[in-house]
């Protein structure tokens, strides 16, 4: 039993191989036949199907099956099957759909061929029976092969010309078919090859007889088309002339598959969005042919949301009757299309708009332009949206029941193109979408938790911190967030800022964002950018130098807050409460005249010494012992600080970041400047050197400040130090004037 079926197996592949190898080679013949006639290889005449004249019926063993009924009922058969399904992919199946159809067939083209009312599977079904008595009637297989030779010449004198003019996708949705359902093997030849093929297939003797009447089928359900098109009748001409008069000949090769997807929803929408297109074609005569495929793309979308949407086919075709109305009425020849996807809009919720290559939403995409959502359509369908410089929508892409959400900033101007996310959407597909105003209390609403980790294991920050969630006041932002942190005691706090500008949107991080500044009470401000697309994690943004940067760390000691920002783990620092004698206790100020001020003689006006400086929290102490020489910067100015407010009587003094460079400390006016510097570590056997030569560098300084600063009038050394005698921390202050 193996055996026979191993043999068996075997004789199939043998069978395919060889019907492979015989396909190629007819192809082949077909090209050589046509290269003979004058045509290069290379520049076949897809429209000519002279090639047929060659076809030879010389083998008297397959010429007897055409005296055979049998044979004949087979090949009829499958000419008919397949008539029906080609009929579809051709505008008789247009005709077919509808009574209305036939109608506006039948009326607007001249002299309209006896099959339109007949129907063309029962008109060809009629003409080959003819061809099949008259080959059966034959005397013999001879005569019979004859009769077939007469036939396929006189179908070698049309054109496919026709066929490509009534058919959708033109010959290539039938070169597909007729190709035995293989895509690579209908690329492999043309179509008028494909037509010689299947008659050559039909009368060669290796096929089992049965298998040679289906070929013959096929071969006459598609020269059937051909017949009734370029043949007697001149019906492709009628055709030409029945479009010209409805101002359609011109648009027909854009419209005419969209048209073929309409009939397949619903043949009276089809047949509407036909009237429709001729009411704008009379509109705008001479720029319909521009708009004709972007309105038709944009009907046939319509009418395929709705029928998703569940709406019957006759109401669907109401549906699409409105826009009739919509084209009489019409200011530009866009306006049909977008009275298409407001009716989806109104009675689904969504319209379908188109993926690019980019992820950008169109309308429409064709070789010469692109279609995109207008400002009108905005205005008459998104509640409260006003066409201006800056709008944040949020777009929802409705996919079965998932909704995916992304955020796009309207920036002005006729044409919206939002892009999706990557993993929304892929370029080419058709989404349903939705678009709603995002105003920022929704946008805050919208943002969710998200956590934020210390990116490289800072010091004196915290380890981790939740953004928990955002308090909208009038322009007053606030932003809740808990925190892990093992140097205060302190589990929440709250950045407060003012909005100064929403929405805001950029190219380079997409999204919107909302953009606000915290004021500290040093008077420091800070502007940062709160970015969220809808979809990933949100992000804040510090602006430095007016450029944005990711931020990717807060943390709040209660006394500092600290905004860790770019790769480089650049510290911003805040103050949101008072700097004072709470954090850093000071003992008397008195004169001095030691030898410290040795190197800086006449320089200086005054000079003074705070000879002791408590340290009141046991994290200021631990900076000044174990921290870099950033955080021992910070505490010399927070020191400076407070001796400036406390013990020099100066107000609004602003305390700039210790790597900024220039003032380390300066009044809001500018008249005065302070340097600043705390020396942690100070060697015994050189303390006297060491202070000299470093008031020395800050007087130096302030030189310089004077030279930078044209409203300077006053400047202050503020040299702290912990003095290895005692190990008391001291500060030593030499006013400065202008030398």
């Amino acid at each position: 039993m193996r055996d026979d079926e191993s043999l068996v197996e075997a004789a199939v592949k043998m069978l395919v191989l060889f019907f492979i190898i015989y396909l190629l080679a007819s192809t082949w013949y077909f090209t050589f036949l046509q290269y003979r006639n004058g045509s290069s290889a290379n520049a076949t005449d897809d429209m000519s199907l002279a090639g047929l004249a060659q076809l030879s019926f010389n083998d008297n063993s397959t010429n007897s099956q055409l005296r055979d009924p049998g044979f004949w009922s087979i090949a009829l058969a499958e000419s008919g099957r397949t008539t029906t399904y080609m009929v579809h992919d051709t505008i008789f199946g247009l005709i077919q759909s509808s009574k209305e159809y036939a109608a506006l067939f039948s009326e607007n083209m001249d002299n309209p061929p006896p099959w339109l009312s007949q129907g063309l599977p029962l008109y060809l079904a009629n003409f080959f029976a003819k061809l099949d008595a008259e080959t059966i009637g034959a005397g013999n297989a001879a005569a019979a092969a004859r009769v077939m030779k007469n036939f396929t010449s006189y179908v070698a004198g049309l054109s496919v010309a026709g066929v490509d003019l009534a058919s959708y996708n033109g010959v290539s949705a039938l070169r597909q078919y007729v190709s035995t359902g293989s895509v690579t093997e209908s690329a492999a030849t043309t179509f008028p090859g494909q037509i010689y093929k299947l008659y050559s297939l039909a009368f060669n003797s290796s096929y089992p007889e049965e298998v040679r009447a289906q070929f013959l089928g096929k071969a006459l359900a598609i020269t059937g088309i051909v017949i009734v098109t370029a043949g007697h009748g001149h019906f492709s001409d009628k055709f030409e002339g029945m479009l010209s008069r409805l101002n359609l000949l011109k648009a027909w090769p854009k419209i005419k598959a969209y048209l073929k997807d309409m009939v397949s929803a619903s043949p009276g929408a089809a047949y509407q969005a036909t009237v429709v297109l001729e009411a704008l074609a009379k509109k705008f005569p001479t720029t319909f042919t521009d708009v004709a495929g972007f309105t038709s793309d944009r009907i046939d979308l319509m009418i395929q949301s709705l029928k998703d949407k569940g709406l019957s086919p006759d109401a669907i075709k109401e549906k699409v009757a409105e826009l009739v109305r919509a084209a009489n009425d019409a200011n530009g020849e866009g306006d049909v299309a977008e009275a298409a996807d407001e009716i989806s809009y109104r009675e689904t919720g969504t319209f379908l708009a188109r993926v690019t290559n980019d992820l950008s939403l169109t309308l429409h995409e064709d070789a010469a332009t692109k279609r995109y959502i207008r400002d009108t359509f905005l205005q008459k369908e998104v509640p409260g949206f006003v066409a201006s410089d800056a709008v944040a929508l949020k777009i929802t892409v409705h996919k079965e029941n998932e909704l995916m959400i992304s955020y796009y900033v309207y920036q002005g101007g006729q044409n919206f193109s939002p892009t999706l996310p990557a993993g929304q959407a892929k370029p080419g597909d058709i989404v349903p979408i939705s678009i709603e105003l995002l105003p920022l209390d929704s946008f805050l609403k919208g943002i969710p938790s998200f956590q934020l980790t210390n990116p490289a294991y800072l010091s004196w920050v915290a380890d981790s911190v939740i953004v928990k969630d955002f308090i909208l006041t009038g322009t007053t932002l606030q932003i809740h967030i808990l925190q892990t942190n093992p140097f205060t005691p302190l589990r929440d706090f709250n950045i407060v800022g003012k909005v100064e500008k929403y929405p805001g949107s950029s190219t380079n991080y997409g999204g919107a964002y909302v953009q606000f500044s915290i004021t500290d009470h040093l008077g420091r401000t800070q502007t940062l950018r709160l970015r969220h697309d809808g979809y990933d994690m949100p992000e804040f943004q510090l602006l430095s130098r007016g450029a944005p940067e990711t931020v990717s760390f807060f943390s709040y000691d209660g006394l500092r807050l600290s905004i860790v920002y770019t790769t480089r783990n650049t510290i911003a620092t805040m103050y949101p409460k008072a700097l004072t004698e709470a954090i850093y206790s000071l003992g008397d100020l008195h004169p001095y005249s030691g030898p410290y001020l040795d190197f800086v003689a006449g320089k200086f006006t005054n000079a003074f010494m705070v000879d002791h400086i408590e340290m009141e929290r046991l994290l200021e102490s631990s900076m000044l012992y174990h921290g870099s020489t950033y955080v021992v910067g910070r505490l010399g100015s927070e020191i400076a600080f407070v001796i400036a407010d406390s013990k020099l009587g100066l107000k609004d003094v602003v305390l700039e970041e210790p790597s900024v460079g220039g003032r380390d400390l300066y009044t809001r006016d500018n008249t005065v400047a302070i340097q600043a510097r705390l020396l942690a570590y100070v060697n015994p056997a050189k303390v006297e050197a060491t202070i000299q030569k470093e008031l020395l560098n800050l007087v130096n300084k302030l030189g310089q400040d004077y030279d930078n600063q044209p409203d300077m009038k006053d400047g202050f050394a503020i040299l702290s130090y912990v003095d290895p005698a005692d190990g008391m921390l001291k500060s030593l202050i030499v006013e400065v004037p202008k030398q």
